[in-house]
């Protein structure tokens, strides 16, 4: 702050008096932040006494999972609207979708239960899955190559990468 004003005071445009300039004292970054600690604290109130910290945040966590399910499903999935005009046609749309809400809790789950939670959401899950391909050349399942963070996100999770025949079921 000092700082500043002597650049103003150099081009004759300081708007300290000068009392006010004489109390200006240097602060390292330290003791500037010292200052401001409670910047970045989320708090949470509970009733529940058997919690510690942590445990009451992921409990808060999983109460906005319902609203993260809602809009994973109308933004990320995109499954807001059917588009279908014939019922059976509606029917398999409702039921793909129901598959796609069953697959993002398990993801969720498995975030949860690895305690990545602070690391990973679901959004960030789709952004690096989707783009995992594996193609059947000549009855052998052989996988396209994927990213450095893809690899280690599926590291992270649990998901076997290595051999695509393994790929079914490993989210367990």
């Amino acid at each position: 702050m000092r700082g500043r004003e002597d650049r103003r005071r150099k081009l004759g445009k300081g708007r300290l008096s000068p009392e006010e300039y004489e109390k200006l004292k240097p602060a390292g970054v330290a003791s500037a932040l010292q200052a401001h600690v409670a910047n970045g604290t989320f708090i949470l109130k509970t009733n529940r006494k058997e919690l510690n910290c942590a445990q009451a945040y992921c409990l808060y966590k999983t109460r906005q999972d319902i609203e993260q399910a809602f809009k994973c499903y109308d933004g990320t999935l995109d499954a807001d609207a059917s588009y279908m005009r014939g019922q059976y046609a509606f029917e398999a749309w409702l039921f793909i979708n129901h598959l796609a809400l069953q697959m993002l809790y398990k993801v969720l789950q498995v975030i949860g239960d690895r305690e990545l939670t602070a690391k990973y959401s679901f959004d960030d899950a789709m952004q690096f899955l989707k783009h995992v391909r594996v193609n059947k050349i000549d009855g052998k399942w052989i996988m396209t190559k994927a990213t450095r963070q893809t690899m280690k996100l599926c590291k992270d999770l649990g998901i076997e990468m290595e051999d695509p025949a393994k790929l079914q079921g490993t989210l367990k």
